[in-house]
């Protein structure tokens, strides 16, 4: 069957996705370039910059797609009100099963992290790569979690969030445990809020 224009673009922008993750698993973010990316993919430079503006971009469509996968998976679980204890245990050993799965993944987003960091523009284009797994934490904070009506959802998802990313990066060194850690922090953190040890720094969502 003859393919539409639009449905070989979409095949395309597919194939470079999939070759991009393996040059990038290979190089590193910043070792890879667009030219070995396409070559990997068997297509031009041409046909590269007709999907993607730059190497950048190809990266954030990547860390979209498994945080958007993140994201569905956070609202597929249990919808039940929990204590929070239940609730900080669960999302740790669902966290760190996540992290020690792919270790090669961690190290590239990290390596994006940085690299983010010192651009302004590529920054809020990857924090917006986030937002569907920052909201889908959100909802599940307003869902199912005990916590006091003074602690706004998306302030304690974020902190969550801040927490984890500390848990996944310390889970790079060697001989580290993240469901150990990731229990421990994420507990104490939930305790605190629950406590209504950390005040609110801005109107609840």
């Amino acid at each position: 069957m003859r393919l539409s224009r639009q449905q070989q673009k979409q095949r395309t922008r597919e194939r470079l996705l999939l070759a991009a993750e393996t040059v990038f698993r290979r190089n590193g973010f910043h070792q890879a370039t667009v030219e070995g990316i396409a070559e990997e993919a068997g297509y031009s430079k041409g046909a590269f910059y007709a999907n993607f503006k730059d190497k950048e971009e190809l990266f954030l469509a990547l860390v979209e797609m498994r945080l958007n996968r993140r994201a569905l998976a956070i609202r597929d679980t249990n919808q039940e009100q929990r204590p929070t204890d239940e609730q900080a245990v669960d999302l740790a050993q669902r966290f760190a099963s996540y992290a020690e799965s792919d270790p090669g993944w961690q190290q590239l987003f990290f390596e994006f992290w940085v690299h983010a960091s010192r651009y302004p523009e590529i920054g809020q284009r990857f924090d917006r790569a986030q937002t569907p797994l920052r909201d889908a934490l959100t909802d599940a904070v307003r869902e199912r979690m005990v916590l006091p009506p003074t602690q706004p959802p998306r302030l304690v998802a974020d902190a969550i969030w801040a927490s984890l990313t500390g848990v996944a990066l310390e889970s790079m060194r060697a001989g580290s445990q993240p469901q150990a850690l990731a229990e421990t922090v994420i507990t104490g953190l939930l305790r605190g809020l629950s406590a209504g040890g950390v005040p609110p720094s801005r109107p609840a969502n």
